[in-house]
C-alpha cells in the first residue's frame, strides 16, 4: 500500500541524512587513508587484535550516534520546500558525529552504551536551532510559551524539593536560583519572539528585546559557573580527604606487618631485638603526636586524658551554642564557629575510641586501623571548616582595607583630565660676549647700497607702526555652555554637551553614576524601581563585589543590583541583602 504523508517525510529525512553522513564518511575515509599512507609509506601493516578491537569500538559508537540522530529526526517534521535548512542540519549533525568518532580514535577510548552528555547536548542544540529556524511566527510563539511553562514547572518542583530537604531555610538554594532565572530567560525569549512575529516590525523594540535576552542569559551563565566551581571545589576537598585517609591506611598496614628492618644509616643491616623494641615504642608515640596524650602515660591515664579532652570540647561547643543563641536569636541554622566546635567534639570522640582500642590487652589491629581512619576523616572535616573560616577572615580584612582606602578618596568623582599647559619655549642661550673687533674690510658699492636699503626699510616700518590708531578692545567671547562635571554649592552636577543638566543614570569613564531629579550626584544607597544600588563616596556605582556598610556585609552583582534572599559564593544573604553567617 501507499505510504502516508508523514511516513514519506520521515523516509525523506532519513534518506537525506544518510546522503550527508555518507559523503562525510567517504571524505573521512579518504583523508584517513591519505594520512595512513603518508605515515606508513612503503610498509604494510598487518591486522592486529588491537586494531580490530578499535574498529569494533568505532562501529559500536557510530551505531549509537546514528540511532540517536534517527530518533530525533522522527520527532521533527522536515519540509521538502525548506531544502536549504535540511541540508544545513545534515551537515551540522555529520560534523558533530565525525568529530566525536575522530576523538574516540585519537584518545583510544572505548565506546559506551550511551552517548556522552556533551555530544548529546550538541546534537540537541542543533535540532533545537533547526526547529526554531523552520517554525512559522505563530508556531514560534506557541513553542516559546511552552518553554516558559516548562521552566516554571521545573522551578516550582525545585522549590518544593528545597522545602522538603531544607524546611528551616530562609533563603534560596543555588539550584532554585538557577531554575528561577531560567524562567526569566524563557520569558525574555518569548517577548522577543512576539516582537519578531508582529507584522509591523519595530526594530528598536526588537533590539531591546534581544539585549534583554542576552542580559538574562549572562546572569544565568554566571549562576551555572558558580555551581560548576562549587562542585569542583567539593570534589577537590573530597579527593584530598580520601588521599589523606588512604595514606593513613597504608601507614597503619605497614606498621602492623612484622618485618626485619635495617638500622638507620646502615643499609642492609638487620635491627637487633633492642632496636626493634625502641622502634616500636617510637612508632607508638608518633600516632596522634599533636593531639593524643603522650605515650609515656599508661593506658589508663591515656583513656582518662582523652575523656577529659572530649568533655572540654563538648563544653566549648555548648558555650558557643549559647553565645550564638544570645547574638542571633532568630537564626534557624548553625554558625560556622558552632560547626567548628561540634566538629572538634567529633575529633576528640574519635581519638578517645582509638585510645581505648589501643589500651585493650588483646590488640585488634583491624579495629585500631578503622579507628585511626575515622580520626583522619574527622580531622579532615575539621580542617576544611577551619580553612573556610580563614578564607572568610581574609576576605573581610581585604574588604576592610579597600573600604579604608575608599574613605581616603575625596567625596567627588574622578576629576576630568586637564589639558597640560603649553610648554614655554626655553630661554635662548645668552649671546656670546662680543669678540674683539676685527679690522673691517672695505665695503663694495653693492654692499653699501644693500645696507642703505635695509636701513631705510626699517625706518619706514617704524614710522608706520607709530602712525597706526590704538587697538580697539577685543569683543566679548560668545557664551559657551558649561559641560561635564561642575561643583556648585558643595554639590556635584553633570552638564551635557548642549548645556542641559543630566539626571538619572550616567555612564562616565567606565563607571556609572546616579544624578537625582535636581541634578545633584547621589552617594550611598539608591533605590531605582524595586532594586537597590550602592554608590561610593566618589559617586561611582559598586558592581560584582562584597562590601561592608555599618558593620554589615552586602553583595552587588555585575549590574550593580543588591543580592537579596539568595546565596553568593556559598554565603547566604537575607531579604535586606545582609550576609547571614
Amino acid at each position: 500500500m501507499f505510504a502516508s504523508k508523514s511516513e514519506r517525510k520521515v523516509h525523506y529525512s532519513i534518506r537525506k541524512f544518510s546522503i550527508g553522513v555518507a559523503s562525510v564518511a567517504v571524505a573521512s575515509l579518504v583523508m584517513g587513508s591519505v594520512v595512513h599512507a603518508t605515515e606508513n609509506e612503503g610498509s604494510t601493516q598487518a591486522a592486529t587484535s588491537s586494531n580490530m578491537a578499535k574498529t569494533e569500538h568505532r562501529k559500536a559508537a557510530k551505531q549509537v550516534v546514528d540511532e540517536y540522530i534517527e530518533k530525533m529526526l522522527r520527532e521533527i517534521q522536515l519540509d521538502r520546500r525548506k531544502h536549504t535548512q535540511n541540508v544545513a542540519l545534515n551537515i551540522k549533525l555529520s560534523a558533530i558525529k565525525t568529530k566525536y568518532l575522530r576523538e574516540l580514535n585519537v584518545l583510544e577510548e572505548k565506546s559506551k552504551d550511551e552517548l556522552p552528555s556533551e555530544i548529546k547536548a550538541k546534537l540537541d542544540a542543533a535540532f533545537e536551532k533547526f526547529k526554531k529556524d523552520t517554525l512559522k511566527p505563530g508556531e514560534k510563539v506557541a513553542e516559546a510559551k511552552k518553554k516558559v511553562e516548562e521552566a516554571k514547572k521545573k522551578a516550582e518542583d525545585q522549590k518544593e524539593e528545597d522545602r522538603r530537604n531544607y524546611p528551616t531555610n530562609t533563603y534560596k538554594t543555588l539550584e532554585l536560583e538557577i531554575a528561577e532565572f531560567d524562567v526569566k530567560v524563557k520569558e525574555a525569549e518569548l517577548e522577543l519572539v512576539k516582537e519578531e512575529a508582529k507584522e509591523s516590525r519595530n526594530e528598536g523594540t526588537i533590539k531591546q528585546a534581544k539585549e534583554k535576552v542576552e542580559s538574562k542569559k549572562a546572569e544565568a551563565t554566571r549562576l551555572e559557573n558558580i555551581k560548576t566551581d562549587r562542585k569542583k571545589a567539593e570534589e577537590e576537598a573530597k579527593r584530598k580527604a580520601d588521599a589523606k585517609l588512604k595514606e593513613a591506611n597504608v601507614a597503619t598496614s605497614d606498621q602492623g606487618k612484622p618485618k626485619g628492618r635495617a638500622k638507620r644509616g646502615v643499609p642492609g643491616e638487620l635491627a637487633t631485638p633492642d632496636k626493634k623494641e625502641n622502634d616500636a615504642k617510637s612508632s607508638d608515640s608518633s600516632v596522634g603526636e599533636e593531639t593524643l596524650p603522650s605515650s609515656s602515660l599508661k593506658s589508663g591515664k591515656k583513656v582518662a586524658e582523652a575523656e577529659k579532652k572530649v568533655e572540654e570540647a563538648e563544653k566549648k561547643a555548648k558555650d558557643q551554642k549559647e553565645e550564638d543563641r544570645r547574638n542571633y536569636p532568630t537564626n534557624t541554622y548553625k554558625t560556622l564557629d558552632l560547626e567548628i566546635a561540634e566538629s572538634d567534639v567529633k575529633v576528640k570522640e574519635a581519638e578517645l575510641e582509638l585510645v581505648k582500642e589501643e589500651a585493650k590487652e588483646p590488640r585488634d589491629e583491624e579495629k585500631i586501623k578503622q579507628a585511626k581512619a575515622k580520626v583522619e576523616s574527622k580531622k579532615a572535616e575539621a580542617t576544611r571548616l577551619e580553612n573556610i573560616k580563614t578564607d572568610r577572615k581574609k576576605a573581610e580584612e581585604e574588604a576592610k582595607r579597600k573600604a579604608a582606602e575608599e574613605d581616603k578618596v575625596k567625596e567627588k568623582p574622578a576629576e576630568q583630565p586637564q589639558p597640560a599647559p603649553a610648554t614655554q619655549p626655553e630661554k635662548p642661550a645668552p649671546k656670546p660676549e662680543k669678540p674683539a673687533e676685527q679690522p673691517k674690510a672695505e665695503k663694495t658699492d653693492d654692499q653699501q647700497a644693500e645696507e642703505d636699503y635695509a636701513r631705510r626699510s626699517e625706518e619706514e616700518y617704524n614710522r608706520l607702526i607709530q602712525q597706526q590708531p590704538p587697538k580697539t578692545e577685543k569683543p566679548a567671547q560668545p557664551f559657551t555652555p558649561k559641560t561635564g562635571w561642575k561643583q556648585e554649592n558643595g554639590m556635584w552636577y553633570f552638564y551635557n554637551t548642549d548645556g542641559s543638566m543630566a539626571t538619572g543614570w550616567l555612564q562616565y569613564n567606565g563607571s556609572w553614576y546616579y544624578l537625582n531629579a535636581n541634578g545633584d550626584m547621589a552617594t550611598g544607597w539608591v533605590k531605582d524601581g524595586d532594586t537597590w544600588y550602592y554608590l561610593e563616596a566618589s559617586g561611582a556605582m559598586k558592581a560584582s563585589q562584597w562590601f561592608k556598610v555599618s558593620d554589615k556585609w552586602y553583595y552587588v552583582n555585575g549590574s550593580g543590583a543588591l543580592a537579596v534572599n539568595t546565596t553568593v559564593d556559598g554565603y547566604g544573604v537575607n531579604a535586606n541583602g545582609e550576609w547571614v553567617n
